[in-house]
């Protein structure tokens, strides 16, 4: 390899003294013309190559004149004078000497210069001339003493690029790999033996077809071993055609002999010993060359054109100059001359802004163009104290704005706007002057600075920022549309404002600025980024677009000053990171900074990567050595001064070039770990700065508080997951890379919060996510790109699939012409026109560098010994440290091929799956697996959460890691419903991944759908339905099943949902086919598929029908609005079913089920609407009630007179036959059937008999069967003898009682009287009654008084008519019976009693107190049957009578208690997993209410806990505690549905506390602690005072202890309230929190009530030992002293705000102990502090610390401090 890293061409290895493998050498042959041809320029193709001879020229170089004219000399040779002055003054340098120094020193290289080998000739053959006296200008002496070439014969190295690279890849493969290159190597060892050499050049030529040309005789000996290897002899010359060997021509004679020789394979072969092995791709090494001398100075000397352009611009300037100074000079004469360039101005003359404008574009052209050098200084001075006028006038116009402007006043307003955009533009024209590079010091004025920037910030302050933010409502509304109609002229004037600010940006970069403007500088621009822009383009004067632009040039100027002053870096940070919360949180608009790929990010976010990766620059040391340089001057110290001028740029370092580097490896290493250490830490403790600063504010943070770091936070994230592939943006990985540890150290702390936990689990799952989105994002592109042309493309694709493979090594990644290359040099090309991309290249270069190191420091210890990997190391690591101290390094040296867009981005995203934050993927996902099986549910909620995300982007996980499944199944069961709601997200989402997982997971959905938590339920249907659809014919069963459970379900919501997903799945997809009537056979199998499926789901539960049978007369409904398409499927339904039922042809038995079953069906569909039965289909049902059998064809007979029954109303007189010859088969059975049976039989006679108005029949069996019944009055039915007699009794009343049930006799009381003289009115009801009565006294045995009860209840008494007072008689008698039956149990009799008492309820036949408290008691029944009825029947009743009920909560809530600890066997106040108030329902009812009656209810129920221990009966103290503690459970635990009741309940807790507690606690301290002043003692027989032990009441310490366990309850309920819904007491937060008292409270996130329950649990157990009762005792004497939250509520200073409900009332209830109530104070001070009770309303206790009251004020919950023991 050659001294840039490139392998020799067109020449072969050589040995010793240039021997071909270190033979003799051979002398050369002269070419023939043929094969001399292709080395000339004569050729017809001329061929790429530097080695070809130049055509020759007639005459020398020297005679071609380098310049047309003398003028042209003299202009040519002004940049060498300046140089020389510049090099002769000691006390003035500037950038451009230093850059025209280092650029020739890199041309008088040693390895860019050509080494020349000549004959060694004699030397007295030749006379030495003395060395010439020469005399070199000071620029060049500059030059020669700062480079010392070196002429010496060069060495050779042989070397490829990528070939040692490579090397070191094969050395970390496995033992069997290694056994392969071994025998590779001993195989391909062939011996080659011609009769002779012929020269090098026959070697090197590329052999060409001549008539010439000699065949060789290549003789290839093979051995015979035992096993045959096949071995491919590949010739290392390369061939112009693929012919065979023995075609292909030698350039000479040709060799005679050419055997090759293949060893035998040693004995030890073992042909399983060995494998192939898949290597990663090569690195193409054409895609860089070394770019010639000529290349890289493409613009220096300027071409004829671009020369031509320069000299115009200049001329054009210096005229456009001449004619404003002959004007200037002419005002000043006092001539009177009509122009447009000058203007007076307060400090004199000035330029016109049309004057400015033209003067500043020539400016901006002749600097572009290099020409500025030549402008007279003279010039350029009166040119700025011309602008200077203006911009002072601008330093101090006013340009304030006032909403209440008029329009005149905004007219005068905006003619001020032409004065304000002169002054600008005349500062533009002044910074101009200063950024074109002069050295003149005369041109640099502070103050000129000073004004502009001053002027910048006036219009800004003044002007642009407050019509920034305006808004179109409001009270701006009017200054907003008058203003706006001005747009054009302000969206000019802030154009102008930010190409101004563009300038100062330049200014921080080229020119030394003071400290003041520099401080200016930062905060105007840190001010302009934090500034409130408009989320809408309504609201927005400018243009949202328009002032971001400006922002965009305000991060351009703290970039540059963060770069360029070191020592403010952090001052910058500070200011950034305090100034976050003024940013908005939502996502649109806060991403309003647009990216050049796409999409759009925060500013703020773009800032902090451009400073990262800023941090990652090297500083420019020009201005320091200049200053250094000036010094040393002064001081006269000449040896430093001249070792100074000696060292140009890069002196510092001791390898400068690259055949040093690659002999002192080592150094160069260290030398790239000098210069890239100090860059990379300064990045990564800036960004480590920021990632702590961030993570800290957003763990203290919640995303519905105050502070917005929390969503901030998020929004990072986010955004750098965004700019993660972008190559403009490579700080984004390092910055997610140390989130993603902060967050991995949340997660795996044993200590870590469980809200800062949640928030790591979720941030790591959407960047395990981003992870898996990139790996595919380089998937994808690798498979699109394969194909694509060019080698570049090629490689990186095979790259980027090896990577994917883990194959890629690192040596692979940062070969000279690898990814981080491609990727370099696309980002270099746009740099050049986008210079805000230099520090992303400074940033991208120091992390390839850091990449080197690494690897170098892996390959010493693995590879010590190989030196040529370790030399190709140091040619690596110097190029790098050349391109990070010179970023147009590359640029000039290589050439590399053109990389597009598409390339670069897959190299760079290769680059970035090598990066720590891709690489930690398998950890994150390893977290997030192991978090799901966490103590905590809303952690494992939270990682389910976060799975989630990762499989959306990576579905393989469940293909790689089988306990995925496993773990989410597992959840799906959690005890949490939070949790079983994420796990069945996450369920529904490894279905549509992997579609297998079917059979798997839907047990576990449908068993969901039964969940106790309703949205867990929604999500399980809805789950469900989109299984439904792919499912098989046994799932779809289950499915609807579950879906029709759902229907009567407790919350509308899931009633809703589950009747939609009914009608969709069921009726939906047959609305098209019915509507047009088809007949196909497509359509017929489709019918009869959806019978046997709804068949099959009314088989697999009884109570399925009544549930169809809901669903079908919703569906049917008027109310329906698909009720027209669903009565025709429905009716299509029908007809399937009796032609299923028809026309089945299996086996009888078969047959009987399936008509069995289709039957029972259509009972469901004749009971929603009997129009869908055709007379037709009614008289195919005849056979099925003929006989009456059993078993299946009872049930037959069954459904098929249900269906009579319901479908015969609709049948008229015309099928008297029919309807007649029913009857006749109906009649006979009715002694022989079941009593379920026989209702719907005697319904369906007596509906025949109305449709034949034939009643003979009917009346004949009643009268037969009131006959058999008087018979048996005067029978002793208690003999034991004859025990047939009740059950025939049994049967008659059933028989006469239903007929009475169904059938309306009363017109054939004539016959009825015949039969039964003595029958009273002509009632046939009463006649029953009169019948039955006798057998239902207690003298009768107890089965014939159970059946005269059922059969008179069947007569319908109690839903007597209007008037009837039998009904209102028999409810006042028996009701209290009837509630103790529904208070005395949970069955079914007792779900029976409630129905009785909804009854009674709903006619309103008793008053509504008497149902009302057992209702409410029944509302908390565990049996939910029993506590839905309750409730609905409660929630009427409310709404009735309001006013009434509403004074009966309190004894509503101890029936309620009574009920819980009676039936229920639990005192607790609320259920748990969740947590939930037992009293859940009467709030809800109560909720219609107004917020007031609702407070004074919460009030009422604290003051039922206050009680007076001294009149408190020992015996009553347990149940008044039991009650307490159902109370205060049930407070802590109610919906409250605004802030106001909230704090109304808080406040009523924190007065009962106060005002009994003090009271409790002192008698606590005296009776049992005995703390008095006075301490009782005794003299003992030493005459020593000893104290008495003083003797402890039990009875009065456990009732003191009793008390004190109640006011500790209700204090730590206060409490859990107010930090479940992070209320303070502060009076500083009250003004914030009263204009949301009427808002709903919302919940602290991750807060759980499992510490609280625990408290109280622990506290009320405190009586179950004396020492129990004394720590009791203790813990709540130190809550009334010490607890600083109980001294506020105890002074009286009431925390709950004054609301609008509050002045419904005229007084509100005054502090503890204060007596009555008084007034309130004025509606001006809601949150007024009222007025302290007097000393002596709470009396001071002696021998304790002094009662509550006197301590300091502080918050009543501070989450920092005591939050944290509340998880």
């Amino acid at each position: 390899m050659d001294s840039d890293g490139y392998g020799i061409q067109n020449s072969t290895a050589k040995g010793t003294n240039g021997s071909v493998n270190g033979g003799v050498p051979a002398r050369a042959q002269p070419l023939t013309l043929d094969e001399a041809l292709p080395y000339s320029p004569l050729s017809s193709v001329v061929p790429f190559n530097s080695d070809i001879i130049p055509l020759p020229t007639v005459g020398i170089r020297s005679s071609v004149p380098l310049f047309p004219n003398d003028s042209e000399r003299i202009l040519g040779r002004q940049g060498l004078e300046s140089l020389n002055r510049e090099a002769s003054n000691p006390y003035q340098t500037s950038q451009r000497l230093q850059q025209t120094l280092y650029d020739l020193k890199q041309l008088l290289r040693p390895e860019e210069l050509s080494h020349i080998t000549s004959p060694k000739v004699n030397s007295l053959a030749i006379s030495q001339p003395p060395p010439p006296n020469m005399s070199l200008s000071p620029f060049a002496q500059m030059l020669y003493n700062s480079t010392s070439p070196e002429f010496s014969y060069s060495s050779t190295i042989i070397a490829n690029p990528q070939s040692p690279m490579k090397s070191h890849k094969q050395k970390s493969k496995s033992k069997v790999q290694i056994l392969n290159q071994q025998a590779h190597r001993d195989n391909s060892n062939a011996s080659f033996q011609p009769s002779h050499f012929t020269s090098t050049s026959q070697f090197v030529t590329p052999p060409r077809p001549s008539p010439i040309q000699q065949t060789p005789n290549i003789e290839v000996v093979i051995p015979a071993p035992q096993l045959v290897v096949q071995s491919t002899v590949q010739p290392s010359v390369q061939t112009p055609s693929q012919q065979p060997l023995k075609q292909q021509s030698v350039p000479t004679s040709g060799l005679s002999s050419l055997a090759v020789v293949i060893p035998e394979p040693s004995t030890t072969f073992r042909p399983e010993d060995y494998e192939v092995v898949v290597d990663s791709p090569d690195t193409p090494t054409h895609l860089s060359r070394k770019r010639k001398r000529s290349e890289g100075y493409e613009d220096f000397p300027m071409g004829m054109d671009q020369r031509e352009k320069a000299d115009a611009a200049f001329r054009n300037l210096h005229e456009c100059l001449q004619e404003i100074f002959e004007i200037e000079d002419q005002l000043q004469t006092g001539s009177i001359v009509s122009n447009n360039f000058l203007a007076v101005t307060n400090d004199g003359m000035g330029l016109t802004l049309a004057a400015q404008t033209k003067v500043e574009s020539l400016l901006q052209k002749v600097i572009s163009l290099g020409r500025f050098s030549q402008v007279p200084l003279d010039e350029l001075l009166r040119l700025q104290r011309l602008s200077e006028g203006a911009l002072k006038d601008t330093e101090t116009i006013d340009m304030k704005l006032d909403e209440a402007m008029t329009e005149s006043e905004v007219e005068a307003w905006l003619f001020q706007l032409s004065t304000a955009e002169l002054g600008l533009k005349s500062g533009r024209t002044l910074l101009r002057l200063m950024s074109g590079g002069r050295e003149e010091k005369q041109l640099y004025s502070e103050d000129v600075i000073q004004m502009a920037l001053n002027a910048f910030k006036n219009i800004m302050e003044t002007c642009m920022i407050p019509i920034v933010e305006l808004r179109s409502s409001g009270s701006s509304a009017t200054l907003f549309k008058l203003l706006a109609a001005e747009k054009k002229a302000i969206s000019n004037l802030l154009t102008v404002c930010r190409r101004l600010f563009s300038l100062m940006a330049n200014l921080v970069a080229n020119i030394e600025l003071s400290e003041t403007i520099i401080n200016t500088l930062e905060f105007t621009a840190s001010q302009l980024i934090f500034v409130e822009n408009a989320h809408s383009e309504r609201d927005s004067i400018l243009g949202v677009a328009k002032f971001d632009g400006l922002r965009v040039v305000a991060m351009d100027v703290l970039a540059q000053i963060f770069l360029s002053r070191p020592a403010q870096r952090q001052g910058i940070f500070d200011e950034i990171l305090t100034s976050l919360e003024k940013l908005p949180v939502t996502k649109q608009s806060a991403r309003q900074f647009k990216l050049a790929e796409g999409g759009s990010i925060q500013l703020v976010s773009a800032l902090i990567m451009r400073l990262i990766q800023t941090s990652a620059s090297k500083v420019d040391d020009d201005k320091e050595r200049r200053r250094n340089k000036t010094l040393h001057a002064i001081n006269g110290d000449d040896e430093e001064e001249k070792t100074h001028q000696g060292q140009a740029v890069n002196d510092a370092w001791s390898i400068n070039d690259e055949k040093r580097a690659v002999q002192q490896h080592v150094t160069a290493i260290q030398e790239l770990r000098s210069a890239i250490s100090p860059l990379l830490d300064t990045a990564r403790n800036n960004a480590s700065y920021v990632v702590t600063f961030i993570v800290g504010r957003a763990m203290k943070s919640t995303k519905t508080g105050d502070a917005p770091y929390r969503n901030l936070l998020d929004l990072f994230i986010e955004d750098f997951i965004t700019c993660l592939n972008s190559t403009d943006w490579p700080a984004a990985e390092l910055l997610l890379r140390l989130f993603l540890f902060k967050m991995v150290q949340l997660a795996e702390g044993d200590k870590t919060p469980t809200p800062a936990k949640n928030m790591a689990l979720d941030l790591l799952g959407s960047m395990g996510a981003a992870i898996s989105e990139l790996s595919s994002h380089v998937r994808k592109s690798a498979g699109s790109l394969e194909n694509s042309d060019g080698d570049l493309g090629s490689y990186l694709c095979h790259l980027a699939e090896a990577t994917l493979e883990k194959r890629a090594s690192t040596e692979d990644l940062i070969s000279w012409t690898g990814p981080f290359r491609a990727a370099l040099e696309f980002l270099d090309e746009r740099y050049t026109s986008d210079p805000q991309l230099g520090s992303a290249v400074s940033f991208y270069m120091a992390e390839w560098a850091s990449k080197i190191l690494s690897s170098y420091d892996t390959l010493s210890e693995t590879d010590s010994d190989d030196l040529q990997i370790e030399q190709e190391y140091g040619r690596l690591v110097y190029r790098l440290r050349s391109m990070i101290e010179d970023k147009r390094w590359l640029s000039m040296e290589y050439n590399f091929e053109t990389v597009s867009p598409g390339h670069a981005r897959l190299a760079y995203a290769t680059t970035l799956l090598h990066s720590q934050f891709c690489e930690s993927f398998g950890r994150v996902l390893q977290i997030l697996l192991g978090s799901m099986a966490s103590e905590q549910a809303t952690v494992r909620s939270k990682s389910l959460k976060s799975v989630n995300q990762v499989l959306e982007t990576d579905p393989t996980i469940l293909d790689r890691e089988l306990a995925v499944v496993q773990l989410i199944l597992r959840c799906s069961n959690d005890s949490s419903v939070q949790v079983r709601d994420s796990a069945l997200g996450l369920i529904g989402k490894c279905i549509g991944l992997r579609p297998s997982l079917e059979d798997q997971m839907i047990p576990s959905i449908l068993q969901r759908v039964n969940d106790s938590g309703i949205g867990v339920r929604k999500r399980a249907m809805k789950l469900s339905k989109d299984l439904y659809k792919k499912a098989d014919e046994n799932v779809r069963s289950s499915i609807a099943d579950s879906l029709l459970h759902r229907v009567t379900d407790q919350d509308e919501g899931v009633q809703e949902l589950a009747r939609q997903t009914i009608e969709e799945v069921w009726m939906s997809p047959f609305y098209q086919s019915t509507s047009s009537d088809d007949n196909s056979i497509q359509f017929k199998l489709a019918m009869a598929d959806q019978v046997a499926l709804m068949v099959k789901t009314v088989q697999r539960s009884t109570g399925v029908s009544t549930l169809l049978d809901k669903i079908l007369q919703n569906m049917l409904s008027e109310n329906s609005k698909n009720k027209r398409a669903n009565f025709r499927v429905c009716k299509a339904l029908v007809a399937t079913m009796f032609e299923t039922m028809i026309n089945n042809t299996e086996e009888k038995d078969a047959d009987n089920r399936s008509a069995r079953d289709v039957l029972q069906l259509l009972t469901v569909f004749a009971k929603a609407d009997p129009k869908l039965f055709t007379a037709d289909q009614v008289k195919l049902l005849k056979p099925y009630v003929s006989s009456l059998g059993e078993g299946d064809d009872l049930a037959i007979y069954r459904s098929a007179v249900i269906i009579f029954r319901h479908v015969l109303p609709d049948l008229s007189k015309i099928h008297k036959t029919f309807l007649d010859e029913i009857r006749r088969a109906l009649l006979p059975n009715m002694a022989r059937i079941s009593r379920a049976i026989l209702d719907d039989l005697v319904a369906c006679v007596w509906i025949i008999s109305e449709v034949l108005d034939d009643f003979y029949n009917l009346t004949k069996v009643v009268l037969s069967s009131l006959a058999g019944i008087r018979k048996m009055e005067n029978v002793d039915l208690n003999n034991p003898k004859q025990p047939d007699l009740v059950r025939k009794l049994s049967k008659l009343l059933l028989i006469t009682g239903t007929c009475g049930k169904h059938c309306d006799l009363d017109s054939q009381h004539k016959e009825m009287r015949k039969v039964f003289p003595a029958m009273e009115g002509n009632s046939v009801s009463k006649l029953m009654v009169d019948s039955f009565a006798p057998f239902s006294l207690p003298s009768q045995p107890l089965e014939a008084r159970k059946a005269a009860l059922d059969a008179i209840g069947m007569l319908g008494v109690m839903g007597g008519s209007q008037g009837d007072g039998v009904a209102i008689g028999i409810a006042q008698r028996f009701l209290k019976h009837i509630t103790r039956i529904a208070l005395a149990t949970q069955d079914e009799q007792a779900f029976l009693a409630t129905e009785v008492l909804g009854s009674i309820n709903r006619q309103g036949l008793v008053h509504p107190k008497e149902t009302g408290l057992p209702l409410i008691a029944l509302e908390t029944s565990q049996n939910p049957k029993i506590a839905d009825l309750a409730f609905r029947e409660h929630r009427a009743l409310h709404e009735k009578h309001e006013t009434i009920f509403e004074k009966e909560y309190m004894r509503a809530v101890h029936s309620a208690y009574i009920y819980q600890r009676d039936v229920v066997k639990s005192t607790h106040g609320a259920t748990v997993n969740p947590f939930t108030s037992k009293l859940h329902m009467m709030i809800e009812v109560l909720k219609i209410s107004k917020v007031k009656n609702r407070k004074r209810f919460y009030e009422s129920l604290c003051t039922r806990i206050e009680f007076d221990p001294a009149k408190m009966e020992l015996a009553d103290l347990p149940h008044h505690l039991e009650f307490s503690q159902f109370i205060i459970e049930n407070m802590a635990f109610f919906d409250y549905s605004t802030v106001d009741e909230l704090l109304s309940a808080v406040t009523a807790m924190e007065k009962v506390v106060a005002g009994t507690g003090t009271g409790i606690a002192h008698s606590i301290e005296t009776e049992i602690f005995h703390v008095s002043m006075d301490q009782p003692s005794q003299i003992d027989e030493n005459g020593q005072s000893q104290p008495v032990e003083a003797k402890i009441d039990p009875l009065r310490m456990k009732q003191l202890t009793a008390s004190s366990m109640m006011l500790s309850s209700l204090w730590e309920a206060r409490t859990y309230l107010r930090r479940q819904y992070g209320l303070m007491a502060n009076r500083k937060e009250k003004k914030s929190v009263a204009r949301d008292l009427n808002k709903a409270p919302v919940k602290v996130p991750f807060f759980t009530a499992d510490k609280f329950w625990d408290e109280i649990s622990s506290t009320m157990s405190s009586l179950e030992s004396e020492e129990g009762m004394m720590r009791q005792c203790h813990a709540f004497v130190e809550l009334l002293s010490v607890d600083q939250d109980f001294k506020v509520a105890a002074e009286g200073d009431d925390t709950r705000l004054g609301t609008p409900s509050d002045e419904e009332d005229n007084a509100t209830p005054g502090p503890p102990n204060s007596g009555r109530g008084r007034k309130r104070k004025a509606s001006g001070t809601p949150g007024g502090r009222k007025k302290r009770g007097r000393s002596s309303s709470i009396p001071r206790q002696r021998g304790r610390v002094k009662g509550p009251g006197l301590g300091g004020k502080r918050n009543s919950v501070d989450p920092d401090e005591d939050g944290k023991d509340w998880d």
